[in-house]
C-alpha cells in the first residue's frame, strides 16, 4: 500500500507540468510584453518567443495568473532567470 501510494505521489508531482498550456490570448499577451518592451529586433523576437515557450511548458493561464500575482519581483524569481538565460544563451 505505501509503495502504491508513492507512485501515485511522484506520478502526480512530475507530471504537473505535462498538461500545462497557455491559450493563444495569454501567450500573445506576454509575448506582446516582452517583444514591445525591447528594440524589436530578430533576437528579440526569436528570444521572446523562446521566454514565452518556457512560461508555456510550465504554466497554464490560471497557474501563470496565480504566480504572477504571489510574486513581488518576478525578475529575482529562480524560474524566471532559468528561464531568461537559457533564451539568451540560445539567441545571443
Amino acid at each position: 500500500m505505501k509503495k502504491f501510494l508513492i507512485i501515485i505521489f511522484l506520478s502526480l508531482t512530475l507530471t504537473n507540468g505535462a498538461y500545462a498550456k497557455l491559450s493563444n490570448a495569454a501567450w500573445m499577451d506576454v509575448y506582446r510584453g516582452c517583444y514591445e518592451n525591447s528594440d524589436k529586433t530578430k533576437f528579440f523576437q526569436q528570444y521572446c518567443t523562446c521566454f514565452v515557450d518556457g512560461f508555456d511548458a510550465k504554466f497554464s493561464d490560471s497557474e501563470l495568473d496565480s504566480f504572477l500575482r504571489e510574486t513581488r519581483d518576478v525578475t529575482k524569481e529562480p524560474l524566471f532567470i532559468k528561464i531568461t538565460r537559457r533564451c539568451y544563451d540560445k539567441y545571443k
